[in-house]
């Protein structure tokens, strides 16, 4: 699957106590009342192919979680829609951005939340390399907590609670929201799982996160040095451009449907403050305004690269744009 298009949602269970079959299928039940599209495909470990299933009830799922030598399974749609991922210690929900809003991936969170036992921690958040720029300079590993940083949504259970802050994470600064949620506490930073994709949302995750740190540093909880309350993104190497990215679009007009020109594109992009321009994009014109068409749209013409200050932006080929007439 594609992660820099997904919304994972993570639950870390501690123990299923033998009745995972039980616990997944109601969780299952949950998740298809939200998306009515049924799988079709189920993968187990150690073998490469994916073999045929009809739906969600079908026994070979069931059969799968209950065998004794189960390590984990994979279920997923055809069109890749989605795909659940279960282990004896975790269950991992990766759909694509476009199939639920941030309300009813909230709503789906909860609903699974609710259901599964002994949950140690639980997260949602849009996949993509973010992670490795925005924490690059915290030390998650060797601690004996699971905590990694926050995310849209982060709960943690009580243990978890105690070895990240205790009850002062209730105060930390940056949080967009902090709230009990059974014996531990949900976390919001931001507004959707989209907060990680710009500038701002990456500088809130950045400092909430380095609020936490100097938290349980003074508790002597972390031992390696704060980092500073200073956000300094680090930018990928690479960045594939999606038409959302786009703020603005310089073309000369009039344009002829079929013709093709060349375009300058500015997008945002998390990485910095500033609007990035690409010059001299090659597209060919596939509406120009006219009766109820109040705009002129744009194909990108073949995939093209465009290099600026050390980052390569890749446009697909067929990547459509619009811009007012």
């Amino acid at each position: 699957m594609n992660i820099h298009k997904e919304i994972a949602i993570v639950f870390g269970v501690k123990n299923f106590e033998g009745k995972i079959s039980e616990y997944i299928r109601e969780c299952l039940y949950i998740f298809s009342k939200h998306i009515s599209i049924l799988p079709q495909y189920y993968q187990v470990a150690g073998k490469a192919d994916y073999r045929y299933i009809k739906g969600w009830e079908d026994p070979k799922i069931y059969r799968v979680l209950e065998s004794k030598s189960f390590s984990y399974l994979i279920i997923q749609t055809s069109g890749k829609e989605y795909q659940v991922y279960i282990s004896k210690s975790a269950l991992v929900i990766d759909v694509k951005k476009d199939i639920l809003q941030a309300q009813q991936l909230r709503e789906l969170f909860m609903g699974i939340f609710l259901l599964l036992p002994y949950l140690r921690h639980a997260n949602i958040y849009e996949r993509g390399s973010y992670r490795e720029r925005i924490f690059a300079s915290f030390t998650f590993i060797g601690r004996d907590s699971s905590f990694s940083g926050f995310r849209w949504l982060t709960y943690l259970n009580a243990e978890e609670m105690t070895l990240n802050g205790g009850e002062a994470l209730y105060h930390l600064p940056y949080l967009t929201k902090a709230e009990p949620f059974k014996d531990g506490i949900l976390i919001q930073v931001g507004e959707s799982p989209d907060v990680s994709l710009s500038y701002a949302g990456q500088k809130q995750l950045y400092l909430a996160t380095q609020a936490w740190c100097a938290l349980v540093k003074s508790q002597g909880l972390y031992e390696d040095d704060v980092p500073p309350a200073e956000f300094h993104p680090i930018p990928p190497t690479s960045c594939r451009i999606d038409p959302d990215q786009v703020q603005e679009i310089q073309l000369s007009t009039p344009l002829r449907k079929g013709q093709n020109t060349l375009i300058d594109l500015s997008i945002a992009v998390a990485w910095s403050e500033q609007k990035i321009l690409l010059h001299k994009i090659k597209a060919t014109v596939t509406a120009v305004p006219q009766g109820d068409i109040g705009y002129y749209e744009l194909m990108v013409i073949l995939p093209q690269e465009v290099s600026v200050e050390g980052v390569t932006y890749q446009l697909d080929s067929e990547t459509r744009f619009r811009v007012e007439g």
